[in-house]
C-alpha cells in the first residue's frame, strides 16, 4: 500500500513538473561601465569605422568573449572598457556591441531589457561653435541584429529603458549584435551625448502566462504577483479603479494609485495620459486642471489667447473668455535655466 501511494505521489509530482514551466527571471547578459555620471572609464571616440570591426582595438565595435564568424573568430577575453568609445555624436553616431547567446536563452517566450544610463549631453551652434543652452535633444535608436526595436528621445541626463518581446527582436544562438545610435536628423545639430553605463538583461520565459490570466510572467513577477494565481488579474491592488489587467494594458503601476503623481488616480484618467503629469504641457498638472475645471488637453481652455497657466498664476479664470489678464506692453521677461538640472527653470508664462 505504501509503495502504491509513493508511486502515485511520484506520478503526481511528475505531472506538476510537466505542467509548470521552468522559471528563469531577468538575468544579466552583459554590463558595461559604472553608473556614476562620469563616462571616462570608456575611451575617446576615434571616428567612424566599418563592421565587424576589431575585437582588440578601440573602434565602433565592442566584443564580449565568444565565438564569432570570420574574420573575427574566437574572442578569448572581453575587450577592455577603454575600447568602448564614449561619445555618440555626428562624427561617430553608432556603437555596435557583439555578444553570444546560448540555446537556453533563445526561446519563443523571451523578453529583453536594456538599461542605458547617459550623461554629459550638449550641443553647439552650427556656425559660431558656441555652446548652446541645455542638454540638447538626443534620439537613441536601438537595433538588434539590424532590426530597429526602439526609438527613445531624451532632453536631460537619465536612463533609457528599452524592453522588447521576442518577435520585435530576434535573438539567435551564437553571435548577436546590439546597435545603439544617435539619430542625426532627430537630434540637436552638432550635439553629443555619452553612455554612462549599459546593461542588457534577458528572461527566456518572460512571456509565459502560466495561469492564463492575460498577464505575462515577467509583469506579475516585476510587480509582486503570483503567475500561478488566476484571481489576481481581476484585483484592483492599489484601489485606483483599474484591475491589474487594465494596469498592464495601460502600462500604469498596479501598486501605485497615481502612477504619474499628478493628483488623479489612474482610473480617473480616461481622457488624459496616466503616465504623464501634464497631458497638454501647459505646466498645470492634470489634477490641478480637474480642480479648476479647465481642460487638461488644451493649454488655453477658454481660447482667449492667455494660457491656462498664466491665467491661474495671475488670478484670472482659465475657463472664462471674459476673464483675461491684461497685456503688459513694453515689459521685459527674464528666463532662468539651470544646465545642471533642466527642471530648475521658470515656466514659459510664469
Amino acid at each position: 500500500m505504501r509503495f502504491f501511494a509513493d508511486c502515485l505521489f511520484s506520478v503526481f509530482i511528475g505531472c506538476i513538473f510537466l505542467t509548470i514551466p521552468a522559471r528563469a527571471d531577468f538575468t544579466t547578459v552583459w554590463s558595461l561601465g559604472n553608473w556614476d555620471g562620469n563616462p571616462q572609464e570608456f575611451g575617446d571616440g576615434n571616428g567612424p569605422t566599418l563592421a565587424p570591426g576589431s575585437a582588440t582595438e578601440k573602434d565602433n565595435d565592442y566584443y564580449f568573449a565568444g565565438t564569432y564568424p570570420a574574420p573575427t573568430g574566437v574572442v578569448a577575453a572581453t575587450e577592455s572598457w577603454t575600447n568602448f568609445e564614449n561619445g555618440l555624436d555626428g562624427w561617430t553616431p553608432v556603437r555596435r556591441i557583439h555578444f553570444n547567446l546560448s540555446a537556453g536563452q533563445v526561446t519563443s517566450t523571451a523578453k529583453m531589457r536594456l538599461n542605458l544610463h547617459h550623461c554629459w549631453g550638449g550641443w553647439w551652434h552650427p556656425t559660431t561653435g558656441y555652446y548652446m543652452e541645455g542638454y540638447g535633444t538626443h534620439t537613441f535608436e536601438v537595433r538588434w541584429n539590424g532590426t530597429l526595436i526602439s526609438t527613445k528621445t531624451v532632453t536631460h541626463q537619465g536612463t533609457v529603458i528599452v524592453e522588447a518581446n521576442v518577435g520585435t527582436f530576434t535573438p539567435v544562438v551564437g553571435e548577436n549584435i546590439l546597435e545603439i545610435s544617435r539619430s542625426i536628423p532627430l537630434s540637436s545639430p552638432n550635439g553629443s551625448v555619452n553612455p554612462d553605463a549599459l546593461t542588457l538583461e534577458l528572461d527566456p520565459t518572460a512571456l509565459v502566462d502560466a495561469d492564463g490570466d492575460g498577464l505575462p510572467r515577467w509583469w506579475e513577477q516585476d510587480h509582486g504577483f503570483n503567475d500561478m494565481l488566476l484571481a489576481d488579474a481581476a484585483q484592483d491592488t492599489d484601489q485606483d479603479g483599474l484591475t491589474n489587467v487594465q494596469e498592464y494594458t495601460r502600462q500604469t503601476k498596479p501598486r501605485d494609485a497615481d502612477s504619474d503623481d499628478d493628483g488623479l488616480k489612474d482610473g480617473m484618467e480616461s481622457g488624459t495620459n496616466p503616465l504623464f503629469t501634464d497631458t497638454d504641457g501647459d505646466t498645470v498638472n492634470d489634477g490641478d486642471e480637474a480642480t479648476l475645471l479647465s481642460n487638461p488637453n488644451l493649454a488655453d481652455t477658454d481660447g482667449d489667447g492667455a494660457g491656462d497657466a498664466w491665467e491661474v498664476r495671475t488670478g484670472y479664470l482659465p475657463t472664462s473668455g471674459t476673464s483675461t489678464p491684461p497685456s503688459f506692453v513694453g515689459t521685459i521677461g527674464i528666463k532662468f535655466v539651470s544646465d545642471v538640472n533642466p527642471f530648475n527653470s521658470l515656466a514659459p508664462q510664469a
